[in-house]
């Protein structure tokens, strides 16, 4: 988990820096004016960012949220840790969309709720296996 702390930093600076490298190679000369695209809709193509992938930072967001909760109570470094990539998600998150993304698409709010209301069922899972973890005498008297 601590790996998955830092992934948002990784998976930030590999698509930045294709997306540098491309267009590197696209305008080789001095002047910024000149490119080897052929057609306008290339072009833009090249020079704007992708899309965003809102599900795929929600479900990132609450897989980190779901474990710390999950196994917090059995191993308490995940709660620093979740809190950890939570920030890391955050700071990398405002990078993206004021420098790399196109303009972010117009979405509900149905999106949000659904994900805050799974997030609002991690502390229920949370007393759920932390009974079971204080409860269990293997866990602290090897018995």
């Amino acid at each position: 988990m601590l790996i998955q702390a830092f992934v948002p930093f990784i998976t930030f600076a590999t698509a930045y820096g294709e997306k540098y490298v491309r267009r590197y190679f696209d305008g080789r000369s001095s002047r910024k004016d000149i490119t080897e695209r052929i057609s306008i809709q290339n072009y833009v193509i090249l020079y704007s960012g992708p899309d965003v992938a809102l599900p795929l930072r929600y479900s990132a967001l609450m897989n980190n949220v779901w474990v710390a909760f999950a196994f917090g109570i059995g191993i308490p470094m995940l709660f620093p840790i979740c809190c950890l990539g939570i920030l890391n998600m955050y700071i990398t998150e405002r990078l993206q969309f004021a420098w790399f993304y196109k303009k972010p698409p117009m979405m509900g709010n149905i999106l949000n709720e659904k994900s805050l209301g799974v997030l609002l069922k991690a502390p229920i899972g949370m007393a759920i296996t932390g009974y079971y973890m204080l409860g269990n005498r293997q866990m602290f008297h090897n018995e």
